[in-house]
């Protein structure tokens, strides 16, 4: 079980840093696309990288 953990924590960071580089700077798409995959860590790293970073 502990792994699941590690590989879902490593997931979430791996897409806020997604986030960072890919959106345009000081954009508001880019300050939503943050907080949903912050504050909705599972479901919002999984549909950024649905959206942003498999298309």
């Amino acid at each position: 079980m502990r792994g699941f953990e590690i590989i879902g924590i490593l997931f979430w960071v791996w897409m806020i840093i997604e986030c960072l580089r890919r959106e345009k700077p000081g954009t508001m798409q880019k300050a939503l696309w943050l907080l949903l995959v912050i504050l909705v860590p599972d479901i919002g790293s999984l549909i950024y990288f649905l959206c942003r970073v498999v298309r």
